[in-house]
C-alpha cells in the first residue's frame, strides 16, 4: 500500500512538473510573439517614415520650384514691357528730331527736349547719344564711352538694342534708331541701375538671387559686380581656376535654346571667397526682345529648401515615436488580455455557434413568410382581376351596342364613347394588376393606333415635365397601326423623355417629339444599314430630340449596355435604356441615338407598320356566312345575356350555360361549332372540361376565356386540348377575331 501511495504521489508530482513546463513554454512563446510583433512594428514604422519623408520632401521642393519659376516669369514679363515702352519713347523722340532737323532755328529746342526727357524718366534711361553716319558722336548727355559690345538685337521698326559695357564698368542697353537724315539717336539704359532697383531685392533663401544673361551666355545682371559682362562658363573657369562645370553647362544648354523650366545642378557660390561647391536649383525663362531673348534665371541653394523640410520631418518623427509608445502600451495590454481570451474562447465559440443557428432559423422563417405573402398576393390579385373583368364585360358590351345604334352626331354618342374608353383603360389596369400573379406569362400583343398611343403617352410625359422643360408634339400620324404591347411602348416613351428631362437639368429646355410613316428604303441609308428586315414595306419613325447636355462618343457607345449609367450617387441603375432597347427589338423595331456634348441628343425609333390592323374599338362585327352555333359557358349571367344579345344582332346562334352540367346538356342536345368557356367555373376548370369532351366532340373549336395567361393554358394549346384563348373582358369582336385567325369564319 505504501509503495502504491508513493507511486501515486510521484505521478502527481510528475504531472505538476509537466503542467509547469507547459506553462513556461507557453509564456516563452508569448514573449517571443511580443518580440516578433515589436520588430515588425519597428520595421513598419521605418518604412512608413521613409515613405512620408520622400512624399513630404518632394511636395515642398516641387512647390518651391513652381514659385521660383513664377518669379522668373514675372521678372521676364516686366523687362519685356519696360523695353517695349522705351522703344515706343525712342520712336517719339526720333519723330520730334526729324521735324526739328527741318528747322535749324529749333535746334535749341531739340537739345532742351532731350534733357527734359532724361530728367523726367523713371524707367532707367540715363542718357541720349546722337551720332553721325561715320560714328562721330555729336551729343552724349551721359558722357560715357562704349568699351565693349556683347550683342546687337533687332527689335523691329528700325530699332536695335546693343548690349554693351561702358568705360565706367557698368552694363548698358543702347536702344538706337537711324533717322532719314543719317543721324542715329540712342537711348542709354543703365542695366545695373535697373537690376539694383527692381530685381536685387528679390530674395530666394539664404544666398539665392536672380540674374540676367543674353542668349550667348554673357551675364548682364548679377548681384556680384565681378560677374557682370563675363561668359557664364568659359570666363568663370579662367577667373576661378575651376574645370568641373559640366552640370552647369548642361543646364545652360536648355537656357540657350530659349526653353522655360527648372533644373538642379552643381556649381559654386561665386561671391564667397572660399568658393564652396554646392547643389543649386535654377528656374529660368526667356524674356523675348525682338528677334532675340534674354535669359531670366532665379537661383537658389538646394539646402535652403532641404533644411526646413528636415526640421518638419523631425517633428513628424517625434509624432511617430509617441504613436509607437502608445502602440507598445496597447501591445502590453493585448498580451494581458491574451491569456484571458484563451479561457473564454470555448464559451465564445459555443455562443457563436448557437447564435448562427438562431440567425439561420430566423432567415428561414422570414423567407417562408415572404413566400407566403407573395402567394397570398398572387391569389388576391387573380381574384380581383376575375371579379373586375366580370364587371367590365357588360360595361364595354353595352357601351359598344349603344355606339353601334346611336348616330355619330348624337349628343350621347361622345358620352358613351368616354364610358367605353374608361372601361378599356380599366381593363389595362386590371391586366397590370393581374401580372403580379403570373408565371411564364406571354406578352399580349395587339393592334395599336400610333396616333392614339402617342397622344396618351405624351399626355403622361407632359404631366411629369417640370416648369423649365417644354414638350413639343410634331408627330404626323393618321391611320398608322403597329402590332405590340401598349404598356411596354408607354414605358419606352416615358423612359426616353425622363432621361431627356434629367439631361436638361435646371436650365430652360425643350423636348421635341416628331414622327411620320417612312418606307423601308429610307432606313437603309441610316446607321442601321443591312440589319433592316425586308418583311415590312413601311416603318413608323419616332424621334425624341432634347436640348440637354448631350453625350460624348464614349458614353454614346455604352448607353444601351446593362447597368451603365452616368448618374451619380446611386441615382441610376443603368437598366432603363437597356430595357428600352429590348422592348423595341421584341417589337421587331430598331433604335439608335445621335448626340454631341453640349448640343443635346436625338433618339430615333423605327417600328414596322401593320397595314391591315384595326383596333378593338374600330372592329366592325362582320356578317357571318352560314349558320354557326356557339356555346358560351360562364357563371356570370350578365355576361351571357350581353353576349347573346350581341351575337343575335349579327345573326349568330348562341346558347349560354352557367356551369358544366348545363354545358353538357346543351352539347348532348345540339351540335355546336364553337365552345368558349370561362377559365374557372364553380364546379370545374376550363382545361379539365375541354379535356373531358375532346374525344366526344373532336371537330368543335374550344376557346378558354381567361383573366391571365397561365402556363397550363399555353401547354393545353400546344397539346391540342384547346384551339385558342381569349383574354377577359371578352366581347363578340374579340371572340370573332380569334375565330377568324383560326379560319372558322
Amino acid at each position: 500500500m505504501k509503495i502504491e501511495k508513493i507511486k501515486t504521489e510521484k505521478n502527481k508530482i510528475e504531472k505538476k512538473e509537466i503542467k509547469k513546463k507547459v506553462s513556461i513554454m507557453a509564456k516563452k512563446k508569448a514573449v517571443w510573439a511580443i518580440v516578433l510583433l515589436w520588430i515588425l512594428m519597428n520595421a513598419g514604422l521605418v518604412v512608413i517614415g521613409i515613405s512620408i519623408w520622400d512624399d513630404y520632401k518632394m511636395t515642398v521642393i516641387n512647390q518651391q520650384k513652381n514659385q521660383m519659376l513664377l518669379t522668373s516669369e514675372s521678372v521676364a514679363k516686366t523687362m519685356e514691357i519696360s523695353l517695349e515702352r522705351n522703344a515706343a519713347d525712342l520712336n517719339q523722340l526720333c519723330m520730334v528730331a526729324e521735324e526739328t532737323s527741318k528747322h535749324p532755328e529749333m535746334k535749341h529746342f531739340k537739345d532742351q527736349m532731350f534733357q527734359k526727357y532724361i530728367d523726367e524718366q523713371e524707367n532707367f534711361v540715363t542718357g541720349i547719344i546722337v551720332s553721325k553716319k561715320d560714328g562721330t558722336v555729336t551729343r552724349n548727355t551721359l558722357g560715357i564711352e562704349i568699351e565693349k559690345k556683347f550683342a546687337i538685337t533687332d527689335m523691329g521698326n528700325g530699332i536695335q538694342m546693343t548690349q554693351c559695357r561702358g568705360n565706367d564698368g557698368n552694363i548698358y542697353f543702347l536702344l538706337g534708331k537711324e533717322l532719314e537724315s543719317g543721324d542715329r539717336i540712342s537711348q542709354v539704359i543703365d542695366a545695373d541701375r535697373y537690376f539694383n532697383t527692381l530685381i536685387s531685392d528679390i530674395k530666394l533663401g539664404t544666398n539665392g538671387y536672380i540674374m540676367v544673361k543674353n542668349s550667348a551666355g554673357i551675364i548682364l545682371m548679377h548681384p556680384v559686380p565681378e560677374q557682370r559682362g563675363i561668359d557664364a562658363v568659359g570666363d568663370r573657369k579662367a577667373m576661378y581656376n575651376v574645370q568641373d562645370l559640366k552640370s552647369l553647362e548642361h543646364m545652360l544648354q536648355n537656357q540657350y535654346q530659349g526653353k522655360s523650366g527648372v533644373s538642379e545642378y552643381i556649381s559654386y557660390w561665386w561671391a564667397d571667397s572660399s568658393l564652396p561647391r554646392v547643389k543649386k536649383i535654377s528656374a529660368y525663362t526667356p524674356a523675348m526682345i525682338g528677334s532675340d531673348f534674354l535669359i531670366i534665371s532665379a537661383v537658389m541653394d538646394y539646402n535652403d529648401i532641404y533644411v526646413p523640410i528636415a526640421n518638419g520631418y523631425i517633428r513628424i518623427i517625434a509624432l511617430l515615436l509617441v504613436m509607437f509608445l502608445a502602440i507598445l502600451a496597447a501591445a502590453g495590454y493585448f498580451v494581458r488580455l491574451l491569456f484571458q481570451r484563451q479561457k473564454d474562447s470555448e464559451e465564445i465559440a459555443y455562443l457563436k455557434e448557437l447564435n448562427g443557428i438562431l440567425e439561420e432559423t430566423q432567415r428561414s422563417e422570414e423567407i417562408i413568410a415572404h413566400q407566403q405573402r407573395l402567394q397570398i398576393m398572387g391569389t388576391m390579385t387573380g381574384g380581383i382581376a376575375h371579379e373586375f373583368n366580370n364587371l367590365l364585360t357588360p360595361i364595354m358590351g353595352y357601351a359598344d351596342l349603344m355606339m353601334a345604334e346611336l348616330p355619330e352626331d348624337s349628343e350621347y354618342f361622345e358620352d358613351v364613347a368616354e364610358i367605353y374608353d374608361a372601361a378599356v383603360k380599366a381593363k389595362e389596369i386590371i391586366r397590370q394588376i393581374s401580372s403580379l400573379s403570373r408565371k411564364n406569362m406571354e406578352t399580349a400583343y395587339k393592334a395599336i393606333s400610333v396616333k392614339q398611343m402617342m397622344k396618351r403617352a405624351l399626355k403622361m410625359v407632359h404631366s411629369v415635365c417640370p416648369s423649365n422643360v417644354s414638350l413639343l408634339d410634331e408627330t404626323k400620324f393618321d391611320t398608322e397601326w403597329i402590332l405590340g404591347n401598349e404598356t411596354q411602348m408607354n414605358q419606352v416613351i416615358l423612359n426616353i423623355c425622363v432621361n431627356a428631362i434629367h439631361a436638361i437639368g435646371h436650365e430652360d429646355g425643350q423636348i421635341t417629339v416628331s414622327g411620320e410613316k417612312v418606307p423601308r428604303e429610307d432606313l437603309l441609308n441610316l446607321p442601321l444599314g443591312s440589319t433592316v428586315s425586308d418583311m415590312w414595306k413601311y416603318f413608323v419613325q419616332i424621334d425624341f430630340k432634347d436640348t440637354g447636355c448631350g453625350m460624348n462618343q464614349d458614353v454614346l457607345e455604352q448607353i444601351f449596355d446593362p447597368f451603365f449609367t452616368t448618374k451619380k450617387n446611386g441615382k441610376g441603375t443603368g437598366l432603363g435604356l437597356s430595357l428600352v432597347e429590348q422592348i423595341i427589338h421584341s417589337h421587331k423595331g430598331y433604335i439608335y441615338a445621335e448626340s454631341e456634348q453640349g448640343k443635346g441628343s436625338i433618339f430615333h425609333i423605327f417600328l414596322p407598320v401593320n397595314e391591315n390592323a384595326l383596333s378593338e374599338t374600330e372592329q366592325e362585327i362582320p356578317s357571318v356566312q352560314g349558320r354557326k352555333k356557339i356555346l358560351i359557358v360562364d357563371d356570370n349571367a350578365k355576361v351571357l345575356k350581353l353576349l347573346e344579345k350581341n351575337f343575335k344582332k349579327i345573326n349568330l346562334s348562341m346558347t349560354g350555360a352557367v356551369n358544366s352540367r348545363e354545358a353538357l346538356e346543351a352539347l348532348e342536345t345540339e351540335y355546336y361549332d364553337v365552345m368558349a368557356i370561362d377559365d374557372y367555373l364553380a364546379d370545374t376548370s376550363a382545361i379539365d372540361f375541354c379535356m373531358s369532351v375532346r374525344m366526344k366532340y373532336p371537330h368543335m373549336i374550344k376557346l378558354v376565356m381567361t383573366d391571365k395567361i397561365r402556363k397550363e393554358i399555353l401547354e393545353a394549346k400546344q397539346k391540342g386540348i384547346i384551339e385558342a384563348y381569349v383574354e377577359k373582358p371578352v366581347s363578340v369582336a374579340s371572340i370573332l377575331e380569334v375565330l377568324r385567325n383560326l379560319n372558322v369564319f
